[in-house]
């Protein structure tokens, strides 16, 4: 009898163990946006509605900051600046950057929805991102000194919009300074002076050379350092492989470009993008060569581009499959031994009962 039980149990633990790989890979479908109406586009990110932000251009029209929809196609588009869309709060509100001139110089302004930061001859803005309460990160940049809005030299300094109320967070004695993502709780990604940095309510540390790319809710950063995809956390630094960064989700998730390819890495595995796609699509001439957003529930903000028609396209692409964390084999031998022997306990209790 124990035999029996024994065997069923083994059969059991290999059916569990390939069930849980099987189940943990993750399989999308791809939309195209923009190309059916004629229009290329470029993608900056997503939101946790699966909303899309970036830039619709081409077909005789300028640059215009667009977001698209999780289903239908654009949502909204931004017609009274030439724009570019950079980030999108869950409530629809952009942040980017429109093109301003002073004289023969042309230069960006900050935008949040279609409100200008410094729209003056003297102060070059850009926003690269925006959370949920409405806050947006960015640069500023003052070309003359005493400018009664912001007096701060030359360099570029990392800045925190709130309303149209700007906010300094340029280290002392640092030269320049970006700040490129937020989060809810108002913690910040960034750089100064070619190095990740995070901005903490008040508290700067700095993490290692590169370029940030995004914080998640948890206040962990993604970024390049030395041609590597890199995450920090409360656990200390992760070295991903090999790429570019593009962002990070809340479960740790970082999606980005690796050898010219959009690509995934997920709890140590690294999946290119393009394996999602149809064979109509690949056929057709697509690959997307990088992804610049990815939400909590997976969905994900990718970029193509087609050689054969000399097009690009954003591409959101869906999650149709759960990707979820496999247990190592050994915790799932363990606990399957462990209900195996309640099994057979209870069995012989059983058996001892009918006696």
């Amino acid at each position: 009898m124990f035999t029996r039980i024994s065997a069923l149990c083994i059969a059991a633990a290999l059916s569990a163990l390939l069930g849980a790989q099987a189940s943990a890979s993750p399989s999308y479908s791809a939309r195209g946006l923009s190309w059916g109406d004629g229009l290329e586009s470029n993608l900056s990110g997503i939101n946790q509605l699966a909303h899309t932000i970036g830039t619709s251009y081409g077909n005789g029209s300028m640059p215009a900051a667009t977001n698209w929809g999780a289903i239908a196609g654009s949502m909204g588009t931004n017609n009274e600046y030439l724009s570019w869309g950079t980030g999108l709060n869950d409530a629809g509100l952009a942040s980017g950057y429109t093109l301003a001139y002073a004289g023969s110089y042309n230069y960006t302004v900050a935008m949040v929805g279609n409100k200008l930061m410094y729209a003056d001859a003297s102060i070059e803005s850009n926003a690269y991102g925006i959370n949920n309460h409405g806050v947006a990160v960015g640069y500023a940049k003052a070309y003359t000194t005493g400018n009664p809005k912001f007096d701060m030299g030359k360099p570029e300094h990392a800045t925190v919009w709130t309303g149209l109320t700007a906010t300094d967070i340029h280290p002392a004695g640092a030269t320049n300074s970006y700040a490129r993502s937020i989060n809810d709780a108002g913690q910040i990604a960034g750089e100064v002076d070619g190095v990740i940095t995070r901005w903490d309510n008040g508290t700067v540390s700095y993490l290692g050379n590169g370029k940030a790319a995004g914080i998640n809710s948890l206040g962990a950063v993604a970024g390049t350092s030395n041609g590597n995809v890199m995450v920090w956390d409360s656990l200390g630094a992760h070295n991903l492989g090999a790429g570019t960064a593009g962002a990070i989700n809340a479960l740790g998730q970082v999606v980005g470009s690796a050898n010219g390819r959009a690509t995934l890495w997920s709890d140590g595995l690294v999946y290119d993008l393009n394996s999602f796609l149809s064979a109509a699509v690949l056929n057709a001439g697509w690959l997307l060569y990088e992804a610049t957003g990815i939400n909590d529930a997976g969905y994900i903000a990718a970029n193509g581009y087609n050689s054969l028609l000399g097009v690009s396209q954003g591409y959101l692409l869906s999650p149709t499959s759960l990707l979820a964390p496999v247990p190592e084999a050994q915790t799932w031998a363990m606990l399957l031994a462990g209900l195996c022997l309640v099994g057979a306990a209870t069995r012989r209790r059983g058996i001892n009962r009918q006696r």
